[in-house]
């Protein structure tokens, strides 16, 4: 059996247990590690070992799929096309000692997905992830350590070698760079090994390991202070904003209490006040009109109090300030939650409350925080207000979904859609719209909130006719396992 078809097969098994595993995560990290999986009525138990390194992995990917999403499509196109035509290059126009057209189409085939993400069907968009992490992995580390090899360390190609970690510090952060590099160069060097490859002087191992570490030392140290700086960056913003609403709620409690004075004496001093016009005291006019507008300002005072501070607990949970806490979590109704929403939003205006539409046909439950999803829905709901009334037209409308695989919450403005380039960095804490009004800290914690219910959030949008926020939630039951 010749080498080429020894690693072809070594290469379709990899495929087989990749796809296997890409079945398995979603509903493995969906249930956070609660012990078991139900799919089509079978529930597998799997060991307490395997549960906690595919979580571990599920974290790994996850932390890398965020840290280079906004530069997702762009590195995609460009591994798309330039895989296939470097071949061309190192093949005819600088011949090389090896080329392999194979592997160049493989790494330009798994690129091509990625490029259109955005249009991917919803229950696939949960794979993007772990597509991204693969597909760098073999592009990046895998493929030119394998071709670095084979071209036993041709000049060209130890700078191309090296051209690619300084890539990978770029796209990823410092924990990936490291996992990814270690792992693909050993992957890239065990499949040279096994297909019968030799390099003509095995010191030259030797000799490029120092510059190897010096790269990965250089570019985590670099990786991880650009994280440190966004961190700070984020802390301060965190900082003020829970400084803020802390600073606020005591004064809002002292009107809160005067309301309820007022409410409780007030109409007992306009009743003296009649008695006394009627029967000819000397009293200082009050007109009915204004006497009317005393008592509805109480009123008017009391919702708005209740309003500020449901706006209060949004900026604390937007920066922070109120910890997710799963030990909390019970089986809870998503029609409750939009209906408790609705009435704690702090409408400007009765016409505003008009254009929020709701359809709650199918109502499904869920296993987690009634007040976080609460406070999910009051986010999407400002932010979905405010490009109506930056747009001066459109609508909101409220709808629940159900079907076998999943359960939807989606809510839609018909205002106008942001950029579909746009979308990769709305979830990211500093985006904003084209409002300049900032959403990324509501749209990172409302993410937030909801992968801690085992759900996802979506953006659909299409540009100057709507744009969808869609939460996917797992079918359970009453027991909060998966069905």
């Amino acid at each position: 059996m010749s080498s080429r078809c020894f690693i072809a097969k070594r290469f379709l098994r990899s495929v087989s247990l990749v796809s296997n595993l890409l079945k398995l995560l979603p509903y493995l990290l969906m249930r956070r590690g609660r012990g078991h999986m139900a799919q089509d009525g079978l529930k597998i138990r799997l060991p307490h070992s395997l549960r906690t390194l595919l979580v571990i992995l599920g974290g790994v990917i996850g932390r890398n799929y965020r840290h280079g999403e906004r530069n997702l499509v762009a590195v995609s196109v460009c591994g798309a096309f330039g895989m296939p035509l470097y071949y061309f290059v190192w093949h005819n126009l600088f011949p090389q000692p090896y080329e392999n057209l194979t592997l160049r189409l493989i790494g330009g085939a798994i690129c091509i997905p990625l490029t259109f993400k955005d249009h991917w069907p919803e229950n696939m968009r949960r794979y993007a992830p772990v597509l991204w992490y693969l597909t760098v992995l073999y592009v990046l580390p895998f493929f030119f350590t394998y071709m670095t090899l084979r071209n036993d360390f041709a000049p060209i190609w130890l700078v191309s070698f090296v051209a690619a970690l300084l890539l990978l510090v770029f796209l990823v952060d410092w924990l990936n760079l490291v996992v990814l590099s270690v792992f693909g160069m050993l992957l890239a060097w065990t499949v040279f090994n096994l297909g019968g490859g030799r390099v003509s002087d095995p010191n030259v191992y030797v000799e490029l390991m120092p510059v190897v570490l010096f790269a990965l030392v250089v570019g985590t140290v670099f990786s991880y202070r650009n994280e440190t700086l966004k961190q700070e960056r984020l802390d301060a913003m965190l900082m003020a904003g829970r400084n803020l609403s802390n600073e606020l709620r005591e004064p809002l409690l002292g009107i809160r209490t005067s309301t309820v004075s007022l409410k409780r004496y007030l109409p007992q001093l306009l009743e003296t006040y009649e008695a006394a016009e009627k029967n000819g005291l000397a009293v200082r006019e009050i007109s009915p009109m204004h006497r009317r507008a005393l008592t509805n300002s109480l009123e008017r005072l009391q919702r708005e109090t209740g309003h500020a501070g449901a706006i209060i607990e949004m900026l604390l949970r937007n920066t922070g300030g109120v910890p997710i806490d799963p030990t909390e979590f019970q089986m809870v109704s998503m029609a409750e939650c939009v209906e408790t929403a609705l009435q704690r939003y702090p409408f400007a205006s009765e016409a505003e409350r008009k254009i929020v539409k709701v359809r709650l046909k199918s109502d499904f439950g869920f296993f987690g925080s009634d007040s976080g999803m609460v406070h999910v829905v009051l986010s999407l709901i400002k932010i979905a207000l405010s490009s109506i009334a930056k747009h001066g037209r459109g609508d909101v409308l409220i709808e629940l979904a159900t079907s076998p695989g999943d359960c939807e919450l989606r809510i839609r403005d018909s205002s106008a859609g942001p950029p579909a380039g746009r979308l990769v960095n709305l979830f990211d804490e500093f985006s904003v719209l084209e409002s300049d009004s900032g959403t990324g800290p509501a749209l990172a914690q409302a993410k937030k909130l909801v992968e801690a219910f085992a759900g996802a959030i979506a953006i659909r949008t299409e540009r100057g006719q709507f744009t969808e926020y869609v939460i996917t939630l797992p079918p359970m039951d009453a027991s909060g396992a998966i069905v």
